[in-house]
């Protein structure tokens, strides 16, 4: 277990939170497959992956 495992997860909410709040996304382009061997449970995308992402109008009301 990595000791910075609870730092790394509180900074990666501070960064993700605000980009899936605030922005809409529309995935406009997708990757041939996904590699996910050896990759520590993450997925890399073999090919091409084209995002595209806009500022929401008004920010969703908690």
């Amino acid at each position: 277990m990595c000791s910075g495992r609870p730092l790394a997860y509180a900074m990666l909410a501070a960064i993700l939170v605000p980009l899936l709040r605030d922005y809409e996304w529309e995935v406009v382009a997708r990757p041939r497959r996904w590699f996910t061997l050896l990759t520590g449970g993450l997925s890399r995308p073999i090919g091409g992956l084209t995002l595209r992402y806009r500022r929401r109008v008004s920010p969703p009301r908690a």
